[in-house]
C-alpha cells in the first residue's frame, strides 16, 4: 500500500483497497475547499470508507475480536468487540483526546531542561511535549512532597478526580506513593527504572471508582545537590476505549492494565531501552488475559491483535542498525539489543498464541503493514524543495518549515504540502486561501512536477531520491486517485535519503529497498487448507490480504475490495 505509513496500509489490509477507495492516503489527509492548515486522520475509522473484513464476516453472523488495531474504531457492530482502536483518537488531525491521567515529571529543586520537557509518542504517530517546568509541590516536611497531578492539552480534565501522588526522599533513594503511608512501604525506585506496579482506585466521569495502574522511577537523585526527579507512567480508562461497554467494564475491573508506553522517553535516553521492552512485554501479557477471557466468556471467530512497538523500535534504531545515522557506533550494539530482543517479544507471543489459541482448524495469517530503510541525516523535505522553486512563501524565512503549513504567506504561494506523498495546487474558487488561477492549474501542477526532480537530492548531489511525481490523474498505479487526493503524488525510493515524515518509512514506495534495508511487507499463512512450507513467488499486495482471509474462511468478500485472492497459497 501506498503510502508506507500505518493508517493507509491498515487501511488497506482491513479493507482490501486502495487509497483511492478507502480515503486513507496518508497519516493526514486534507479535504479539498478545507484551510490548507485543516486535515483529518484515517486513524479513525469515520475517515476510512470501504467495508473491513470483519464487517463482511458479520454480515453472516461471524464475531470478532479486534487487538488494538489501526482505524477500526469507532464501531458499533454488534458483532464485533473492540479493545485500543484509536477510540482516542478524534476524526480532525492533531485534535487528539486521550482517556485517563498523562505521564507526570515531578522535579524537587531541579530546574535542567532535560526534565522540564519529557516527551511521550502518542496516537497516530505524534509527539506531544508534556511540560512539568512549572510543577508546584507542597512541602511536608524535609523529606516528603506532595504533588498534584497535571493534565496536557491531550488529555481530558475532569474526566479523572483530581488526586496527588506523595514523594519522600529517603538517604539512599526516592518512595512515592498514593500518601505518606503507602509511600513509606513502597519500594526504592531504580534510577530509568521502572517500579512495581502501583494500584489506585480514582473515581471517573461515569461516578464509578475505576482501578488504575502505573508505574514510576527515578531519573535523577542526587543527594549532594539536593535535587531529585520522578516520572510516573500514565494510564488509560479503558472503559471508555474498549466496546462493548460490558466488555469493557469486564477488562478494566478484572484485568486492569498499566500503560507503560515510554517509547517517547527512550527515544532521548537509550538507558531506557530495558524499560522501554518491559513495557511491550507489558502490554503482551495484558492482551493474552484478554484473548483468554474472551476465549472462555465469548463465541470469537476471529481474533485480530496488531503489535506496535516493533515499529517504535524501527524509528529509533533502524539507521543506526543500518550503520547511516551519524555516530552510529557509539549506540550499535544497543540497537542490536533492541531488535533482538523486540523480536523475540513477537516470537514468544506468537507462539504463545499457537499454543494456547489455534487448534487443527485455525487459520493463522501473519502480516506487516510496511517494512523500514534506514537513512542518514539527508531528509527528503518537499517544503524545500517548493521554496527554492518559488512555489511556497514563508512568512517567518527563520520559522516552521512543515507540511503542516502553519508559517505559509498564503498570498504568495501557489502550491503546498499535505502530507508525506502529496502537493496540492492552491486553487482559487477551490481553497480558502486560493491564489492560482483554474486556467494555469495544470501548468501549476507541472512546475510542481519539476520542482520535486531537479531538488530531490542529497546535499552532496550523489542520489536523486525521487522514484516518481505524478498528476493525480496518472497516480492509480500506487492506487491513488479520487476526490481528496493530492493534485500532485510522490515517492521516493529506498536510498539513505529518508522521509522528512516518518523517516524510515512513509515516504518510501511499497517497493523500496536499500542495500540494508526493505520497505516491503511481510505476509504468512498457515493452517488447514494453506499449502505447507511453500513461498509465493506472484505479486503481492496488502490489499490481498482480506481477500484472502474472507476467502479461506468461507466468508463474503469486503464489498469493496480491490485486492484478490492469493490461490497460489491454497492446497486446492
Amino acid at each position: 500500500a501506498y503510502s508506507s505509513i500505518t493508517p493507509a496500509c491498515w487501511a488497506a489490509i482491513t479493507t482490501g483497497a486502495v487509497a483511492s477507495v478507502t480515503g486513507a492516503y496518508c497519516e493526514a489527509v486534507h479535504v479539498k475547499g478545507t484551510h490548507p492548515e485543516e486535515f483529518v486522520t484515517p486513524y479513525n475509522s469515520v475517515n476510512v470508507h470501504g467495508e473491513r473484513f470483519w464487517e463482511a464476516a458479520a454480515r453472516i453472523g461471524k464475531k470478532s475480536l479486534l487487538l488494538n488495531v489501526p482505524t477500526s474504531a469507532p464501531t458499533d457492530n454488534e458483532n464485533v468487540t473492540l479493545v485500543k482502536g484509536g477510540m482516542d483518537i478524534t476524526p480532525v488531525w492533531g485534535k487528539i483526546k486521550h482517556s485517563g491521567v498523562p505521564p507526570q515529571v515531578f522535579r524537587i529543586n531541579n530546574d535542567d531542561e532535560k526534565y522540564n520537557d519529557s516527551v511521550k509518542l502518542i496516537g497516530g504517530g505524534l509527539w506531544e511535549k508534556y511540560k512539568n517546568s512549572d510543577c508546584t509541590y507542597t512541602k511536608v516536611d524535609e523529606k516528603t512532597y506532595v504533588f498534584d497531578v497535571k493534565y496536557s492539552e491531550t488529555y481530558t480534565k475532569g474526566a479523572v478526580e483530581d488526586f496527588t501522588w506523595t514523594v519522600i526522599i529517603e538517604e539512599n533513594g526516592i518512595k512515592i506513593g498514593a500518601d505518606k503511608e503507602t509511600a513509606q512501604k513502597s519500594e526504592m525506585l531504580e534510577i530509568n527504572k521502572l517500579s512495581p506496579v502501583i494500584k489506585r482506585e480514582l473515581l471517573t466521569d461515569d461516578g464509578k471508582k475505576t482501578p488504575f495502574l502505573f508505574k514510576a522511577m527515578a531519573e535523577l537523585f542526587d543527594k549532594e545537590k539536593g535535587e531529585y526527579v520522578v516520572f510516573v507512567t500514565g494510564c488509560r480508562d479503558y472503559k471508555k476505549e474498549i466496546t462493548p461497554l460490558k466488555f469493557a467494564e469486564e477488562v478494566t475491573y478484572k484485568f486492569a492494565h498499566t500503560d507503560t508506553d515510554i517509547s517517547g522517553k527512550m527515544w532521548f535516553n537509550l538507558d531506557l531501552l530495558d524499560a522501554y521492552l518491559e513495557c511491550a512485554e507489558d502490554t503482551r501479557e495484558w492482551t493474552k488475559t484478554i484473548i483468554n477471557h474472551a476465549m472462555e466468556n465469548y463465541d470469537n471467530d476471529i481474533i485480530f491483535d496488531y503489535i506496535d512497538f516493533p515499529d517504535t523500535t524501527n524509528h529509533r534504531f533502524r539507521s543506526i542498525y543500518e550503520k547511516l545515522e551519524p555516530g552510529w557506533e557509539s549506540f550499535y550494539d544497543t540497537a542490536c539489543k533492541a531488535y533482538e530482543k523486540t523480536y523475540d517479544i513477537v516470537d514468544k507471543y506468537i507462539k504463545w498464541l499457537m499454543d494456547n489459541v489455534a487448534d487443527e482448524n485455525t487459520k493463522i495469517m501473519i502480516i506487516s503493514d510496511h517494512g523500514a530503510v534506514g537513512s542518514d541525516r539527508n531528509r527528503f523535505n518537499q517544503c524545500k524543495y517548493l521554496e527554492q522553486a518559488g512555489l511556497i512563501t514563508y512568512i517567518d524565512p527563520d520559522g516552521d518549515k512543515s507540511w503542516r503549513n502553519k508559517n505559509v504567506d498564503w498570498s504568495k504561494t501557489k502550491a503546498y504540502p499535505v502530507g508525506c506523498c502529496h502537493v496540492n495546487v492552491n486553487l482559487k474558487g477551490r481553497e480558502p486561501t486560493g491564489i492560482v488561477e483554474p486556467e494555469d492549474y495544470e501548468k501549476t501542477v507541472y512546475e510542481i512536477i519539476r520542482a520535486l526532480h531537479k531538488y530531490a537530492e542529497t546535499d552532496d548531489g550523489e542520489i536523486n531520491g525521487l522514484a516518481f511525481a505524478v498528476e493525480k490523474e496518472q497516480a492509480g498505479f500506487i492506487g491513488h486517485g479520487g476526490e481528496n487526493c493530492g493534485d500532485v503524488v510522490y515517492g521516493i525510493i529506498g536510498s539513505r535519503m529518508g522521509g522528512s515524515y516518518g523517516r524510515v518509512h512513509a515516504h518510501q514506495i511499497p517497493s523500496a529497498r536499500s542495500k540494508t534495508g526493505d520497505i516491503r511487507c511481510l505476509l504468512m499463512m498457515s493452517g488447514k487448507g494453506f499449502k505447507k512450507n511453500t513461498e509465493i513467488s506472484r505479486p503481492l499486495d496488502v490489499t490481498d490480504f482480506a481477500p484472502t482471509l474472507c476467502y479461506a474462511m468461507g466468508y463474503p468478500q469486503p464489498k469493496d475490495a480491490t485486492g484478490g485472492v492469493v490461490f497460489q497459497a491454497f492446497e486446492e
